[in-house]
């Protein structure tokens, strides 16, 4: 047995489900599509700083972006997933060189195909 309260509330949802859905899909249909931020995996990129004292820069960096998705970017020295709204283009030529993260290839004494990859970033 269905409590007619519940049946009542399901009818007035869709109804209001049915007079709203057409005004959205005309909104979403005569918008532009939105475009993807312009940043790859490689690109160097300054983050935005939420909470700053009085002299601090407002933007950190630069950081080079390692992973991205339509809205987001992954940058290596940011624990957390960045908005791209909140991250601006470094240019690469300004980029100081302690900045540039180092690679170091170590082989091993004992296998030719083994490799042990090291990074150092710069304090």
């Amino acid at each position: 047995m269905q409590k007619p309260e519940l049946s009542l509330s399901l009818r007035g949802l869709q109804r209001a489900h049915e007079d709203i859905w057409p005004r959205l899909r005309a909104i979403y249909e005569t918008c532009p599509t939105p475009t993807p931020h312009q940043h790859r995996p490689g690109d160097w990129v300054y983050v935005r700083r939420h909470r700053w004292e009085t002299l601090e820069p407002r933007w950190k960096g630069p950081y080079t972006v390692v992973l991205t998705t339509p809205t987001a970017l992954k940058v290596d020295g940011v624990a957390t997933w960045v908005h791209h709204t909140h991250v601006r283009s470094a240019d690469p030529s300004e980029i100081r060189e302690d900045f540039i993260t180092k690679w170091s290839v170590d082989r091993d004494q004992h296998n030719p195909v083994k490799l042990k990859l090291g990074s150092a970033r710069p304090a």
